[in-house]
């Protein structure tokens, strides 16, 4: 049948008829319609990812790469698809492809704008507070003129957490304070990584006071004809003094009020200053005290004992014979009568 033809042509996907049409000089025809079907091509379509840093402006990450086009074409011809994604703050955030295409039965895969956090080298200007000594290392720190070395300008961010400790616990001038554990806080804080979550500052620890001592005894003693007090400062307690801290009593004297006898007689203490490993942290307020004892009679031999003479001592009236000695025991102590007593020498 020369005189019959049947073609159809066509790139695209798609269902294309492919009719028969002619005439036969012997036949009588009827024609049935065929077809051209073109399936489409698979291909695959890969959203565009991108890693940058926050930087406080918008971020895209957009486009598309394909994968299974045919006959060299690339992904330009897929003008149905896009993908596309914007942000600022840090984190990820996934770029979607969609879309559609004539010719492509398509398939899809993620991309991905990751934007990671900004470095924040160094926080400076945190200060510690001058305080009192208190027998710890612990500061007190000011975080409000916080600096923040890498942030982006018109950006939030202040301190969250931070410790500080005194090198040691004693009274000094511009002791080094060291500041740890640093964190940050602020509207803009999710946007950062703290590098260093260290800093060092200065500050002024001084003395303690001790607002007095108590404790300290004067010893009981004889009647000597003298008011100083002998004292015993082992007992010696401290208001004012923290637990663990060691003080005592580096000076003091004592006098009774008078050299007569007596019971619970007063005595005053003076010149009490502070000795100790953990003196230099405190200053004494109060340097008197008071407390009681007795001075006691002497007994006749006693003053007998006390009064033995170097050598003896002639009267001038009575040559080479030693004048009598009559005691007189009385409150207050030891009278004589019937002795020449020479100065310095009883």
């Amino acid at each position: 049948m020369t005189g019959v033809t049947a073609s159809v042509t066509a790139k695209d996907a798609g269902s294309y008829t492919n009719k028969a049409k002619g005439v036969d000089k012997n036949y009588d025809l009827t024609f049935v319609d065929g077809a051209l079907d073109i399936a489409k091509a698979k291909a695959t379509v890969t959203a565009n990812s991108v890693s940058s840093v926050y930087n406080g402006q918008n971020q895209t990450a957009s486009g598309f790469t394909a994968t299974g086009l045919v006959n060299g074409e690339d992904s330009s011809v897929l003008t149905g698809v896009t993908a596309s994604v914007t942000a600022k703050d840090a984190g990820s955030y996934s770029n979607k492809a969609n879309g559609v295409d004539k010719n492509y039965d398509l398939s899809f895969v993620d991309g991905a704008l990751d934007i990671a956090k900004a470095k924040i080298n160094q926080v400076t200007g945190i200060t510690a507070n001058n305080r009192v000594y208190d027998a710890s290392t612990q500061a007190t720190l000011n975080t409000a003129a916080a600096q923040f070395t890498g942030q982006i300008a018109g950006d939030e961010l202040k301190v969250l957490l931070a410790t500080g400790q005194f090198s040691d616990k004693n009274v000094g001038n511009a002791k080094q304070v060291s500041i740890q554990g640093i964190s940050l806080s602020g509207a803009d804080a999710h946007n950062y990584e703290l590098v260093n979550n260290t800093a060092q500052t200065t500050a002024d620890i001084s003395q303690a006071k001790i607002q007095y001592i108590t404790g300290i005894r004067a010893n009981n003693r004889t009647y000597n004809g003298l008011t100083i007090a002998d004292l015993d400062l082992s007992h010696a307690e401290f208001s004012g003094i923290y637990a663990g801290d060691n003080l005592n009593v580096a000076t003091a004297t004592g006098q009774f009020d008078n050299a007569t006898t007596g019971q619970g007689k007063n005595v005053l203490i003076t010149g009490l200053s502070l000795g100790g490993l953990d003196a230099q942290n405190y200053t004494l307020v109060d340097t008197t005290a008071k407390t009681t004892a007795d001075i006691y009679m002497l007994t006749p031999t006693a003053y007998l004992q006390a009064i033995q003479f170097k050598r003896p001592h002639y009267l001038p009236e009575t040559q080479n014979a030693l004048n009598t000695v009559n005691l007189d025991v009385r409150q207050g102590g030891v009278n004589t009568t019937g002795i020449q007593i020479l100065a310095g020498e009883h």
